[in-house]
């Protein structure tokens, strides 16, 4: 099984956001022993010519494989959602994280409602106990609280603090 991190881009590469993302997502790989993997979105030409992303960095991060969706020009969250699931499906996926940002909290909102599984939002920490349950720590009440959570779900769909 993998753990699957949604990164998101921005002008330099990989979001700040996204790379803390990236922390829990290793941190929840290596709870389960499992391999860690990245994904994101891309324009064609971006495919092909040059990396948004620095492969180098990814590795260093843990990133065991990593992928570049084409997404077209425009952001759909719901096609984002149908791609980031059927890749899960492929490797098989035991979670699915991304960034809480307002892109990550959308496209795994999506990615619950396809596929009828439930999402936890504001993650802190994250670790496997069984199979299909997530020993979770979220954010709530705009940070103010902390909630001991235990999500049962495979894959776990999480998003991660931004």
């Amino acid at each position: 099984m993998t753990v699957l991190c949604l990164i998101e881009t921005d002008a330099a590469g990989a979001a700040d956001s996204s790379m803390r993302a990236l922390v829990l997502a290793r941190r929840l790989a290596a709870s389960a022993g499992e391999d860690l993997a990245a994904a994101w979105f891309g324009l064609p030409e971006t495919i092909d010519h040059q990396e948004m992303i620095d492969h180098q960095e990814m590795s260093a991060a843990g990133v065991a494989r990593a992928y570049v969706i084409d997404a077209g020009a425009a952001y759909a969250p719901l096609a984002w959602a149908r791609a980031l699931g059927g890749l899960a499906t492929a490797m098989p996926a035991s979670a699915v994280l991304a960034a809480g940002t307002d892109r990550g909290n959308e496209v795994l909102a999506h990615l619950g409602a396809i596929t009828g599984l439930p999402m936890a939002a504001n993650c802190v920490q994250a670790s496997r106990t069984s199979p299909t349950e997530c020993a979770l720590v979220r954010q709530r009440w705009a940070g103010s609280l902390l909630e001991d959570a235990v999500l049962t779900a495979s894959p776990a769909l999480l998003t991660v603090v931004a």
